[in-house]
């Protein structure tokens, strides 16, 4: 198994699911974060829900680091208003796409059923489902959709609460005819890409499994922000927003806050090298007798006035690493200056050295974020954290809300 990409919205900002994609533009329209996720099932973690529902097109999506592989994207989905569809196009959830579309998306029609859907909405490739799914009664469910690239099919997995998320109901595989992704990038999109259908839903615990495995329907997710170090992985270029020092022992005090606080912020002046920092962070994302199944690191990032910086995240166990692909805010193009967002992260099902994880791996090991370029200028890095996914029951609710002193609650 291989996990691609992990998000709770546990940094409780929209942004964080959208990557590159959504950064000048600001989050996109109809959605918001429910915090804590409503109704959480029982044995299951999750930090945060995205909220969606709205009457006009709303969509953002995160731009995932790897060449075209097969996969399966999962995630829990709870209704809040049953859909419209006042033409022919079929409501959206989410689904997976390259750069001009052309993508699988998973679809909850006005029948309340489960469908899979083409880009625009326009073409089902699977369903009805004899599973439905009423904001009337509502409950978690998990959808799975896998997709084969190369034999352009796709299949659906949905499982639901009221049995214990045990005993799914299978559609498919069926042929996508036109269905492709590429050359190299993947998207996750969640939202209406196109015409004016209407429903409200939350979406949370997400996560893409490369290859033909199946992820387990009932993985929890943890995490929490950075609260130690740098220590003796500083990087002496990079300082408070608010002296101007290096301050290897409180420099994570400036990117801890969630939500996100761009008051205050590390920067640096970049040259050619990345120099990533690494911190510490609490114990116990993974609670005792369960299974870690991946690590993820995000960082909260912008390029002041040089669009050609790029950022870039970490793990760190020992003297061993893992780094994730090196990216600017705003990738597809020329990149984009002045604008928060989240550009790289780094997600491995293996821990840094090789092996799975085990619950002490997940405790020490160190999340960092770099930046750098062959030009000058001024990156700046205001939020740092760490996930993890296991199986198994769950522990209390993370992340807590974390405001400083100066900030008006």
């Amino acid at each position: 198994m291989s996990t691609e990409w992990l998000c709770g919205w546990a940094a409780r900002d929209i942004l964080e699911g959208m990557g590159w994609d959504k950064h000048s533009a600001g989050p996109p329209a109809n959605f918001s974060i429910t915090y804590p996720a409503p109704s959480v099932p029982t044995g299951i973690a999750m930090p945060a829900a995205l909220t969606y529902g709205g009457a006009t097109q709303g969509n953002g999506g995160q731009w995932l680091n790897f060449q075209v592989q097969d996969g399966t994207l999962q995630g829990f989905i709870r209704p809040t208003t049953n859909p419209i569809e006042p033409g022919t196009v079929k409501p959206q959830i989410a689904g997976i796409c390259g750069t001009g579309g052309n993508g699988a998306f998973l679809s909850w029609g006005a029948d309340k059923k489960f469908y899979v859907v083409d880009f625009l909405g326009t073409t089902v490739w699977l369903g009805p489902s004899v599973t439905t799914m009423d904001a009337a009664s509502p409950q978690w469910y998990v959808l799975q959709l896998q997709y084969n690239i190369s034999e352009q099919t796709v299949t659906l997995r949905i499982y639901k609460e009221s049995d214990g998320f045990t005993t799914p109901e299978t559609l498919g595989p069926a042929t996508a005819s036109d269905f492709s992704i590429g050359p190299s990038i993947q998207v996750i999109r969640r939202g209406q890409l196109s015409g004016n259908p209407t429903a409200g839903w939350h979406w949370t615990n997400e996560l893409l499994e490369l290859g033909a495995t199946w992820p387990d329907p009932k993985t929890s997710l943890a995490a929490v922000a950075v609260n130690s170090g740098p220590g003796a992985d500083n990087q002496t270029s990079w300082v408070r927003s608010d002296t101007g020092l290096d301050d290897a022992t409180n420099e994570y005090t400036l990117i801890d806050e969630i939500p996100p606080d761009d008051t205050d912020y590390l920067k640096r002046t970049v040259n050619v090298a990345t120099l990533l920092q690494y911190y510490g962070h609490a114990a116990g994302l993974v609670p005792a007798g369960q299974t870690p199944l991946a690590v993820q690191a995000v960082a909260r990032n912008k390029s002041v006035t040089n669009a050609q910086i790029y950022h870039q995240c970490g793990l760190k166990l020992s003297a061993s690493t893992i780094l994730g692909t090196r990216r600017r805010v705003g990738e597809v193009g020329s990149g984009v200056a002045g604008a928060w967002a989240y550009p790289s992260y780094v997600c491995s099902s293996v821990k840094p050295g090789g092996g799975a994880w085990t619950i002490a791996d997940v405790d020490n090991v160190r999340p960092g974020h770099g930046s750098g370029t062959a030009t000058t200028g001024e990156a700046q890095c205001a939020h740092h954290l760490i996930y993890a996914a296991y199986t198994g029951a769950a522990p209390p609710q993370v992340p807590t809300e974390r405001r400083r002193a100066h900030q008006v609650i």
